[in-house]
């Protein structure tokens, strides 16, 4: 009677119609059951693709613009010959700072490049650790146990057929490129290989050398306008102007700098809170130790006077 019931309310030709959807919707089911576990659907369950770049908090370019342009217009260049970019200078100097401007630089500016990444190299290279970074950055993971030649096919693997940038920061020594798994630069007959670009600082000009480097860029010491509008910036303009004395002062503090962008953001910071002329008298103390060293004299301004 049930039976009988439904029918009479929906009508023989409903029926029939509902009873075809419902073969379709077991058929399809049975379709994304069986494509599953063939693995049609593995890109959906795969994590998301990297971002091409990634952006680096850092401190504005200040009298760093021409050399970021001069940089930028290399890497837009597709028929440069100046695959390995080099940049020199002395320590504090704005090297680190150049190199983050200019990757954040990718995500302002329109270019050919698939991957851009970043790697902190420093004093003893571990070759691991290079891995490690750019692999994160490619979306490659390895086990503790997977050893430097497996890593470096993986990453040669995902890189050769990418128009990539490398951006290596603070190297001490040669980095072997091809032992971490970067593809041959040189390789003319590759052409996407041919845009791709490694891009590194250094305090030493050998190392350039070092590193074959087709292009190597000094970075000098800031002009003196634009320390002085550093120092400025740091200390607030405000308490400078209340008082000609400390903007004196500030200005033989500022010349005692040099030149270093590090040196001037780090005694401007120490120095923002400091409103009275003996606490500015610390420049006695910052220019009897800049002979043992610029940064000497910064942090001992900063745990000499809180």
């Amino acid at each position: 009677n049930e039976r009988g019931s439904y029918f009479c309310c929906w009508g023989r030709k409903n029926c029939c119609i509902g009873y075809k959807l419902g073969k379709m919707v077991v058929e399809l089911l049975n379709d994304v059951h069986k494509f599953w576990n063939e693995g049609v659907f593995q890109v959906l369950v795969d994590k998301s693709q990297p971002d091409i770049v990634r952006e680096i908090a850092t401190n504005q370019a200040v009298g760093i613009e021409s050399k970021l342009e001069e940089i930028w217009s290399l890497l837009a260049d597709e028929e440069s010959l100046e695959r390995i970019i080099g940049l020199y200078g002395m320590g504090g100097v704005g090297k680190t700072t150049l190199l983050k401007n200019l990757n954040n630089k990718f995500l302002k500016r329109n270019h050919h490049f698939d991957k851009v990444t970043w790697v902190v190299v420093s004093k003893d290279i571990d070759i691991q650790n290079i891995q490690k970074q750019i692999g994160k950055s490619l979306g490659l993971s390895w086990s503790e146990e997977t050893n430097i030649d497996d890593r470096a096919k993986d990453i040669t693997e995902v890189l050769k057929n990418k128009k990539f940038v490398l951006f290596l920061d603070d190297i001490w020594e040669r980095v072997d490129l091809a032992t971490v798994g970067i593809p041959d630069l040189t390789n003319d007959s590759q052409e996407m290989i041919n845009i791709s670009r490694v891009v590194f600082t250094t305090r030493s000009e050998s190392v350039c050398g070092f590193m074959e480097a087709d292009k190597k860029i000094k970075v000098d010491c800031l002009q003196w306008d634009e320390p002085w509008i550093l120092f400025q910036e740091k200390i607030g303009q405000q308490e400078l102007t209340n008082c000609q004395n400390l903007l004196e002062i500030a200005n033989q503090v500022a010349k005692e700098c040099l030149g270093l962008p590090l040196a001037l953001v780090t005694i401007g910071r120490t120095m923002a809170s400091k409103t009275t002329l003996p606490q500015w008298y610390a420049l006695n103390a910052f220019k009897n130790n800049v002979e043992r060293g610029w940064s000497y004299g910064c942090f001992y301004i900063s745990f000499s006077h809180p």
